[in-house]
Formats: C-alpha cells, structure tokens, sequence
C-alpha cells in the first residue's frame, strides 16, 4: 500500500467515524453555523461582562479565547467574500445581509436613519484545528476604516496565486494592536505571513474549500449573526 492510499484510506475512515459520531450525538448540518473570530473591545458585551479583555481574539461561538496581542492566532486562509448589511439609528438591521460585488453596489446612507455597512470577510482554517484533522471553517470579517487590510490579504493571496500558491499555502498570524483615529483609540487587526503549510494538510484545507464552495452552492452555509447590541464597536474589526 502506498503512501497516498494510506492517507486516503486514513481520511475515509476519519470521515466515516465523524459522521457516525456526530450521528450518535443527535446532531446534523442544519445545526451547524460558521463562527466568527472577534476582537474584543470597550463595547463588545463580552468585556463589560468582564469574561474577556480589550485586544482577545474570541471564538464567537463557543466564546473561547484563542488570543491576542501577544499570541497570535494562526490560520490558513481559504477564500474571500464580501457582504453589506445595514443599521438604523446606529442599531443591526436583522437579517439585513446580503451579497455584495465591491465598496459602490449601494448607497452608504439612505433616508430613515440607515446606513449601509460594506463588509469584506475570509473563511478560514485555524492552524491547531488542521494539524489535528478538524476542518471546519471560521471567518474573520474586516469593515469600515479595516477594509483595507483585507485588500492587503487579497494583495498577498494575488502575489501567491503568482507564484503557484494556493491561498492555504501559507498560514498568516493573526493577532492585535492598537488603532487610532483622531481621539478614537481601538484593537484593530494585526495580519502577518507565516510559514509555508505542508502538503498533506494543504491537501486538507483544499477539501474543506470544496465542501464549502458546494454548501455555499445550496445555500447551506449558516454565519453567525451580527448583534444588535454596540452595533458600531462590537468585536468585529
């Protein structure tokens, strides 16, 4: 038996007990929904209540610390998208969210106290997450003043697809620092390249973006939901 056949042989049978697990636990896909991972700041509920501090990067749906300035999260990137979505009186307008082709699709404010709000996001695999052979994506979202630093991610992922690499390469650290903007001080994004990813869990990652490319097809896919709650400084960047 190859090497190859073993890792396939290895990765059906992964597959087979996943599926008989999650079975045995009364869970199915519908029950499912992509997490988000957030910087914590002065308004984000999560610190006032006084679980986590300003500049953790949080798991928003389990809502686990996975880390901060000073430890970077590590992720494997595997494709961008954009959406808007819209407040009134500085309050989430749910289920607002829609897809969007760039910055000008719509007006950014409207009568009525609404404001249209342009988001660029990337699903991603964490790092710790693929070397122990769970692939199951996370987005991190990127608006307002931080939009640029999606375009940068999007500048390297361009530099990369140049050279023969695909976007989940490369793992990127993430982490925070501290953003100004007249008398506002904020956490913002901190995104730096890491090192090359190996093959076999390229391999794996390119099989995640597949089953989401298809489940993103049928309209499958569930995010989690921006909060009403501190619309404008809730943790998202």
């Amino acid at each position: 038996m190859t090497k190859e056949t073993k890792e396939l042989t290895k990765q059906e049978t992964t597959a087979v007990s996943t599926q008989q697990n999650v079975a045995d636990a009364g869970i199915s896909t519908s029950d499912l929904q992509i997490s988000r991972l957030s910087i914590m700041n002065a308004l984000s509920e999560l610190v006032k209540s006084g679980e986590f501090r300003i500049g953790d990067i949080v798991d928003g749906g389990s809502e686990e610390k996975l880390g901060d300035a000073k430890a970077p999260v590590e992720i494997v990137i595997l494709k961008s998208f954009k959406y808007w979505n819209s407040t009134k009186n500085n309050e989430y307008i749910k289920g607002s969210r829609r897809p969007a082709v760039s910055q000008n699709d719509m007006p950014w404010t409207e009568e009525g106290g609404i404001k249209n709000i342009y988001n660029h996001s990337f699903y991603l695999l964490l790092r710790k997450d693929l070397e122990e052979g769970i692939v199951f994506p996370y987005t991190i979202n990127f608006r307002s003043t931080e939009v640029k630093k999606a375009k940068r991610i999007c500048t390297i992922l361009y530099r990369m697809a140049q050279k023969g690499i695909a976007s989940y390469g490369h793992y990127f650290k993430f982490s925070t620092k501290e953003e100004k903007a007249g008398s506002n001080t904020w956490m913002g994004a901190k995104i730096e390249v890491g090192d090359a990813v190996p093959q076999e869990l390229q391999a794996k990652a390119l099989e995640t973006l597949k089953m989401l490319n298809t489940a993103e097809s049928a309209g499958a896919v569930k995010h989690e939901e921006e909060k009403p709650e501190g619309f404008e400084d809730n943790g998202d960047f």
